[in-house]
Order: C-alpha cells, then sequence, then structure tokens
C-alpha cells in the first residue's frame, strides 16, 4: 500500500530500504507491547459502567464504578453529577432497599390537586410513611485534560419481593435532574412562579407550572423500562412533558416523552413496547386522568373494539418510580402521532394530516382549512338532500365515523364529547390507493372520562351529542344515517362491548391487580383498595344495562334500523 515504508518511491538505496522496514516493524512491536500492557494493567477500567446493571436483587450488594480514569463523581438523587458531587474513591458504594430514605418529591405541598371542580379527588394526600423507593445512580469522569465524560445512570430495585404488588408488571424508572421537576422558574411538576403570577385573578384554582406546554417546557430525562421479571428490558435518553387538559392539576401527573437525537440519538424510541411492529418517536405514561381509581376504561373499550373501523391504541400497565420513589400505577401508551399512522396505515409520513379536539396536531397549518371546510360543509349543509349525504361520504370515512360515535354513544360519554375530544385524520393527497384517499378517519381516545359508570347507565347521550354539536345533528336529520348509526350501535352493544366480555375481561384485570392496587391507594389515599373494585363493579353495572337501555333511547330517537 501507499506509505508502506519498504516501497516508499525515495527508498532507492537498498540499505535505506532495510532500515526503513526495521523501524516500522520496531514500531508495531513498541505498539503491541504497550497495548498489551493497557490491556493487561488498565482492561478493567476502559469501559465506564457500574458493576451491576439496572434491576431487581433481593439482597443488598456493594457497587463498584468502573473507569477509564480516578476522577469519578456520582449522585444519588437524579441531579446530574459533577466535580461538586460525591466523589468515587474505589471504595464500594453500598446498595440497599431506599425504602428507608426520607421522601422527597411525594413530601412537596405544592404539586397540587384537582380542587373543588372534582372533590372526589381532594383526598389525594401526602403519604404518612415513606414511600416505596429505588436507587437511582448518576455518575461521570473527568479526563486527564479536565474533560467530563457522558453520564451513567441504574436504578436499583432491593428487597422488593417482600412488597406488596410487585413481579406482576412491568416498571418504569424515570431519572432526570431534580430542578428539572420542583425549580420555581423551570420545574414542570409544581405551581411555581406559573401560580404565583395567576393567584391573584385565579385564587387557590390558578394553574402552575404544569399546565405550560411546548417545547421550552420539555426536560431531559431518563427513561429505563424493566420486566415482570425485574430484569432491564431497554433504556434511552429522552425528553419528558406533563400531558393532558384539566388533569395536569393532579399530583398524579401523565407524562409524554419524546425520542430525540439531541439525547439518546435516535427519533425513535428503538423498543416494540406492544407487540406493533414499529420503533416509535412518541409515548405517554398515562395516569389514568378521571379513571384514577379503576385505571381500566380506556384499555378495556381499546381492547373490545379493536377492528372496528378508528384507530386505538395499545396499553401496557406499569408502576411507576420518579427519581426513585414509588409514582404510581400507569398504562404506558401510543401516541397518535404522524409515525403511528404512518405505521398503522400505511401511508407516508409527510402527507398526514390530523386534527384534535379542533387544533392542529400533526401536518402544516396551511392544510388546516381541509379540516375547516370539511367540518363546515356537514354542519351547514341539508343532509336530507341526498347529493349533500353523497358529499359527506366524500369528504369522510362514513364507517369509520359510525364505529367511533357509536361507540362513545354507547358508553355514555358526554360532557366534553363530541364538543371535545375528537381526534381524526386524513392524507393530504386524495385518490391515493388504501388509506391515501384523502377521506377523514377517527382516532378512538379518552375513555376514561364521563360515561362507563352505573351514574350514566340511563344517560340519553344520543340527546346530548346533538345538543353539544351541530355537525352530528346536522348528520342526524338524514334518516339513512340515523337507521345506519343506530344498527351500528346495537351491533356493538351486543358483539363487543356485552355484558359478558366486558365482565370478563374485568375479572381478569381486577385479580392481576389488586395486589399492585394495594400500594397505590396505600401511597396516594392513605386508604385500602376497596374504591379500586367499587370502581370496577360500577363499570360492569353500567355495561350489563346499558343495552337495553339503548334500545329504547334508539326507538325514541328513530334510529331503530
Amino acid at each position: 500500500p501507499a506509505g508502506w515504508p519498504g516501497r516508499q518511491p525515495g527508498c532507492r538505496k537498498r540499505n535505506a530500504c532495510k532500515m526503513a522496514r526495521k523501524r516500522f516493524a520496531v514500531f508495531l512491536v513498541l505498539l503491541s507491547v504497550l497495548t498489551l500492557t493497557g490491556v493487561l494493567l488498565y482492561g478493567h477500567a476502559v469501559r465506564f459502567a457500574f458493576s451491576r446493571p439496572s434491576g431487581f436483587y433481593d439482597e443488598p450488594f456493594l457497587l463498584e464504578i468502573q473507569a477509564p480514569s480516578r476522577e469519578v463523581y456520582y449522585t444519588l438523587d437524579g441531579s446530574e453529577p459533577d466535580r461538586t458531587s460525591l466523589q468515587y474513591t474505589k471504595k464500594k458504594i453500598p446498595v440497599g432497599d431506599a425504602s428507608e430514605n426520607e421522601n422527597t418529591l411525594s413530601a412537596r405541598e405544592d404539586l397540587d390537586s384537582y380542587g373543588q371542580d372534582h372533590p372526589e379527588m381532594i383526598d389525594t394526600q401526602i403519604p404518612e410513611e415513606k414511600v416505596d423507593k429505588c436507587t437511582v445512580i448518576k455518575a461521570v469522569y473527568y479526563d486527564a485534560a479536565g474533560n467530563k465524560s457522558e453520564t451513567i445512570c441504574a436504578s436499583y430495585f432491593v428487597g422488593f419481593q417482600h412488597k406488596t404488588g410487585y413481579g406482576t408488571t412491568k416498571v418504569v424508572s424515570i431519572v432526570t435532574d431534580p430542578e428539572n421537576l420542583t425549580d420555581y422558574d423551570t420545574g414542570i411538576f409544581v405551581r411555581g412562579r406559573t401560580y404565583d403570577e395567576l393567584k391573584e385573578g385565579w385564587g387557590d384554582q390558578a394553574p402552575g407550572n404544569y399546565y405550560n406546554k411546548g417545547r421550552e417546557w420539555e426536560r431531559e430525562a431518563i427513561f429505563q423500562y424493566f420486566g415482570t421479571d425485574g430484569k432491564l428490558l431497554y433504556e434511552t435518553d429522552c425528553g419528558i412533558r406533563i400531558m393532558g387538559g384539566w388533569h395536569r392539576k393532579a399530583v398524579i401527573k401523565s407524562f409524554n416523552l419524546y425520542a430525540r437525537e439531541e439525547y439518546g440519538g435516535a427519533n425513535e424510541f428503538d423498543y416494540d413496547f406492544w407487540g406493533t411492529g414499529y420503533d416509535p418517536h412518541k409515548i405517554t405514561l398515562h395516569s389514568g386522568s378521571n379513571d384514577y381509581y379503576g385505571k381500566v376504561q380506556n384499555m378495556l373499550v381499546s381492547d373490545l373494539t379493536r377492528g372496528l373501523s378508528y384507530g386505538t391504541m395499545h396499553y401496557e400497565v406499569c408502576l411507576v418510580f420518579l427519581n426513585g420513589e414509588y409514582w404510581g400505577i400507569y398504562n404506558l401508551t401510543e401516541k397518535y402521532d404522524k409515525t403511528y399512522i404512518s405505521e398503522t396505515y400505511h401511508v407516508k409520513k409527510r402527507d398526514v394530516l390530523s386534527v384534535k379536539a379542533g387544533k392542529l396536531e400533526n401536518g402544516e397549518e396551511e392544510n388546516f382549512n381541509l379540516y375547516e371546510d370539511a367540518m363546515e360543509f356537514v354542519e351547514n349543509a341539508d343532509m336530507t338532500q341526498e347529493e349533500n349525504y353523497r358529499r359527506f361520504q366524500e369528504l369522510f370515512d362514513e364507517q369509520s365515523l359510525l364505529d367511533l360515535y357509536a361507540v362513545e354513544i354507547y358508553c355514555g360519554r358526554n360532557y366534553d364529547w363530541p364538543n371535545g375530544n375528537i381526534h381524526l385524520w386524513r392524507t393530504v393527497t386524495e385518490g391515493g390507493p388504501g388509506y391515501a384517499d384523502g377521506k377523514w378517519r377517527y382516532l378512538l381516545y379518552d375513555m376514561d372520562s364521563s360515561g362507563l359508570t352505573r351514574g350514566q347507565l340511563t344517560l340519553d347521550t344520543v340527546q346530548t351529542a346533538m345538543d353539544d354539536s351541530g355537525f352530528f345533528r346536522s348528520l342526524c336529520r338524514n334518516e339513512t344515517f340515523r337507521k345506519k348509526l343506530g344498527a351500528d350501535i346495537l351491533r356493538i352493544g351486543g358483539e363487543y362491548l356485552t355484558g359478558e366480555k366486558v365482565s370478563a375481561y374485568i375479572d381478569e384485570y381486577e385479580a392481576w391487580l389488586t395486589e399492585p392496587m394495594k400500594t397505590y391507594f396505600q401511597r396516594f389515599f392513605n386508604s385500602d383498595e376497596t374504591k379500586f373494585h367499587e370502581r370496577l363493579q360500577s363499570n360492569r353495572d353500567f355495561f350489563n344495562g346499558r343495552l337495553e337501555i339503548m334500545e329504547k333511547i334508539l326507538a325514541e330517537h328513530d334510529m331503530l334500523p
């Protein structure tokens, strides 16, 4: 090769060439010796790692930090380590059950609750006892030039085999600098400055920092995902934000998590959480919102009606630890973003336009008029005229709309539906194959809100939907639509959401989560899990009696097929 000493063009004399070859041979020998010496003397320290992987351990242990430097620092509270942190001196770090450590985040009084508008959540309590905890440790090292390494992080759960409610669900550990959560100006989890600036006009109901939205209120965190066997399945750096509507004011907040190159090196989570065959860009840890006692409604309706003509999310129940402190039972679920729509419906990401609760969710602002024009046409056109009804069928996937409205009406959804929580999508281009035809289609969400409980059993949600939505009211003037919708409601109630199927689903869910719910209720309500069982029974009672009630309601609205 060019540059090889024995083949240099300038090596005209034999002795010179031999000398060059000898020098190069000596260089190779010295390099080999140095490499071997480094491996023998320092091989154990070249890799920057903890001596034990994150996970669940039956007994306490001593932890070592392996690093290619002697200047190593670590923290135990989620904060970013630097030269002001604890210095690792090659003395092993004892790791045991961290539950005996003092409560920190869970002891704060500025995380809020729902307030007077939602009195059933007022009993959310600051825990009287020390909550379950894992040990979170972050470490960095500095090289000889003073350069700081990347951070490594681990979560250790010790002795949890003796605690109630573990071993049957996945576990998530989120680790972030505490300031990201609790800083007065920038913390996303507390009242903070936002509350103080608004409380004069709002009083005690003033929103806090947790109501702020957008990229500027996203914070970097480490996400770790553990299997039911306690072994680490996946971990990555990501961005976290508080998500949701009014329930941001709850102590048990929900999170959106974002994969970004600036955090973990990729724009996707490199893990198939639900067996869907794709890697998501966004995921959600959902607290249950209104369904905070049962935490089943979203999952139940999605699972039992999957296969109908609207999109559904997949769910994975898990226990969440936030900077090492137990933070309750959550649903790890998908987000209806471009990645979900593209992967589920086999359309191009750049062609996706979606609207949630009347606001652009995905796509270009310049195409929002496609939504406004379609909605305005249906609401204002005379749907008793056949040509107008055909135009509606050209703009919307009629079966998708029928299935979505049928399920929502059957489930007793009201108050914030259909005037609020509607999510639909289309491709910007028209006339393409399959789902790339430019028609509007629906995505199911927010089944944790009003409905599905005993108190909503007899509610006429056909009427409430017409009262709240001019769009729906206009469609119901068309007899063909009314009859189709009535038939769809009866089909779904008689095949998908029967009392027997719902009860069987809830029975299995209740048996599975009773033990974890004991820990959850003790932590947040200082009580036993009685309200968990009561809530699930209320769900059973609703579906056991709803079909008979719906038949009467449909007859009153001339919707029986």
